[in-house]
């Protein structure tokens, strides 16, 4: 397992070479355990053999110093290396290529997006907001990166171990198993159909 930090500005200079992997998972991460068990859901359930899986963390501004003034980068490096550390053997095991990587940005699912492009993602998964607004539903940053990410992209939103969102790739032959709710998957992937094709 490879563990290594890239592009917190987000320059294209910080870019993760392709590696000859077979597809690239990013699963968006905060340091709690609602992401850890979205993470250990995610390579178990849609990180296939040979893929690359980018957890990656947004950082706010407000992150980067902590109440002493004191820069907290490093601090939250080494908890997410200790969080990772527990994937090693797994991943090394199932042939996945784990890496993290921590952006700054002020808004999250537009840094998800932007990241989810430059990696040429196959798949993304996220969590659900667990503080919904009355105007956004527990998925929103999910169905935003089902707008934003090409129809080649599978987008997924999960929680305790259940899709509760899901955009299925369209015109891939490699997918992960149908997941999502039958009142939504299919819905949303004609629907984005018809809206890339105009």
């Amino acid at each position: 397992m490879k563990m290594k930090i890239l592009d917190f500005e987000g320059k294209e200079g910080g870019r993760l070479s392709d590696g000859g992997c077979a597809g690239t998972v990013v699963v968006g991460v905060k340091l709690d355990s609602q992401s850890r068990e979205l993470l250990t859901w995610a390579l178990v359930k849609v990180a296939q053999a040979g893929d690359r899986v980018v957890a990656l963390h947004v950082l706010h501004n407000t992150e980067l110093l902590d109440q002493n003034g004191n820069s907290s980068l490093l601090s939250l490096v080494k908890a997410f290396e200790s969080v990772l550390a527990v994937y090693e053997g797994f991943c090394n095991l199932k042939q996945i290529d784990l890496k993290l990587k921590i952006c700054r940005g002020t808004s999250v699912r537009r840094v998800l997006v932007r990241e989810a492009k430059s990696f040429t993602a196959t798949k993304v998964v996220v969590g659900i907001a667990r503080n919904t607004h009355t105007i956004r539903s527990s998925a929103s940053i999910a169905k935003y990166c089902a707008k934003k990410l090409p129809l080649s992209c599978w987008v997924l939103a999960a929680n305790n171990g259940k899709v509760v969102f899901q955009r299925e790739a369209v015109g891939t032959v490699a997918s992960p198993g149908r997941f999502y709710p039958a009142s939504q998957g299919k819905q949303w992937a004609q629907l984005h159909h018809q809206e890339g094709a105009k």
